[in-house]
């Protein structure tokens, strides 16, 4: 196997981080999972004018010198069988299709006579050229067969990955040629298939949201949550940089870090620190970070319970569940939301996103959760930067708010029955935001937001503006006025 098509297969046949699984109908060389039906997406500010790629002759191909019509680059290549199975489907409908659009073949093979070979027995599939490294890490192409269409300006309207159908790749092209804003979403629940069943599989008794606004994506525990994981010294771990962010978790003597790189592939981390039973839970799709105690009040006492990633979605936020009583939590509603527990609130301590660097710096003697998870995960990848270069939002949500753009990066805040929701922009250097439980202290940190005290009942959560609102639509936004 050579080089570059070993680079693509290690990605794809490892379990895949949520935002790879879902949304975007991800069907890779593994069996698919199913495809996802949602709506059109915009890809505010990125753009293929000023990119280049190369002819199966070598010459450069600028991509922008394709005038007055969208363009369709399709990254493929000649050993991926999915990647076959779409270029089926162009072949059949580019007839009707060439007088709208350009398509451009970009191949990610190792050399351009593979691509030579497979089409002395192939028809060619419009400009038919090699992808260059350019093209590939600007679109985060980790996964084939991938689509990314382009207006007539060269702005990019959405990207795909997986086979999409003949009459997808027509809407998606309709889509693409009206350079009007997209229109909101009509909510549509996203049930996978052979993903979880939330009403079968956990006790939904007392649900307190709509069973019908809850996406089913994966099964249960398809991204496992860490419990107990190793740890190591974090002077010693070579394999973090000094930008990583991390939850730093400090409490009594001990101090751990919980990098963002690990949970971006676990959501939760169950562990004790300073004899306290805690979480650290992040979910990507809405950057939230939280730290949580896992002690209880339950029906018959104190509890310690341990979490899970249930494989469900509310409001483009993780449903966790206790593995003690199957009931389930949001992370954003900062509660339980069904079972025996539903409307126990979860105790939050004060989260702190800094960059590892400054966590080394705090913490000279601290450790960090170790790398060696006993989980083949890449790591070293950053599934989501795509994701969050735009605007976008892979699962339809009901109700947003519009008082600041969609992923305005901030604090939530409930104390009693009053939320705000405090932007990093206005917390800067310091702010002191006051509430009837007492004064809640942060910053903004290289990482996020750093809640520096809280007082005891504040419930707390870094997170993007538009799940918070969607979970609290009359929360007070904190301005710099």
């Amino acid at each position: 196997m050579t080089a570059s098509r070993t680079r693509f297969a290690m990605f794809t046949v490892t379990p895949l981080a949520l935002f790879l699984a879902i949304g975007i109908g991800l069907r890779t060389m593994t069996p698919p999972l199913g495809a996802v039906a949602t709506a059109a997406q915009t890809n505010d500010g990125m753009s293929i004018s000023d990119l280049d790629a190369r002819t199966l002759e070598g010459e450069p191909f600028p991509l922008g010198d394709l005038e007055g019509l969208p363009v369709i680059v399709e990254f493929w290549a000649t050993w991926c069988g999915p990647c076959l199975q779409q270029r089926s489907i162009v072949e059949g409908i580019l007839p009707e299709l060439e007088d709208k659009v350009h398509f451009v073949s970009a191949s990610v093979d190792e050399s351009p006579q593979l691509v030579q070979r497979h089409l002395q027995r192939h028809e060619a599939i419009g400009h038919e050229v090699m992808a260059t490294e350019e093209m590939t890490q600007r679109f985060n192409v980790r996964s084939i067969p991938m689509l990314v269409f382009a207006d007539d300006q060269g702005r990019v309207r959405h990207v795909e990955r997986g086979v999409k159908s003949a009459d997808e790749i027509r809407g998606l092209v309709a889509s693409t040629s009206d350079n009007r804003p997209d229109a909101a979403p009509e909510f549509q629940r996203v049930k996978r298939p052979g993903s979880v069943d939330v009403d079968k599989e956990y006790d939904i008794t007392d649900l307190a949201v709509p069973l019908g606004e809850i996406h089913e994506l994966l099964p249960r525990d398809a991204i496992p949550a860490l419990t107990d994981p190793k740890r190591e010294r974090a002077s010693d771990a070579d394999w973090m940089k000094p930008d990583d962010r991390v939850i730093e978790i400090a409490i009594g003597d001990e101090a751990l870090a919980a990098p963002l790189r690990i949970l971006n592939w676990h959501e939760i981390v169950n562990t004790t620190i300073g004899g306290e039973p805690i979480a650290a839970t992040y979910c990507p799709l809405c950057d939230s970070a939280s730290l949580i105690s896992r002690r209880v009040d339950g029906p018959d006492g104190e509890e310690i319970l341990e979490f899970g990633v249930s494989g469900a979605l509310y409001n483009s936020n993780v449903i966790m569940y206790d593995r003690e009583h199957m009931g389930l939590w949001s992370q954003l509603a900062m509660e339980a939301i069904s079972g025996p527990m539903a409307g126990t609130p979860l105790v939050h301590l004060p989260v702190r996103l800094i960059t590892f660097e400054e966590f080394l710096e705090n913490h000279p003697d601290g450790e960090v959760v170790s790398i060696d998870t006993g989980h083949e995960r890449q790591y070293d990848a950053d599934p989501y930067r795509v994701f969050f270069d735009t605007d976008r939002i892979l699962v339809p949500v009901s109700h947003i708010g519009d008082a600041l753009p969609l992923k305005t990066l901030g604090l939530g805040v409930i104390a009693n029955d009053t939320t705000w929701f405090v932007p990093t922009d206005a917390a800067g250097d310091g702010l002191t935001l006051k509430t009837d439980l007492g004064d809640v202290v942060l910053r903004t940190s290289d990482a996020g937001v750093v809640v520096q005290s809280s007082p005891k009942g504040v419930r707390s959560v870094q997170t993007f503006y538009y799940a918070w609102s969607a979970f609290h639509p009359d929360t007070r936004i904190v301005s710099n006025d």
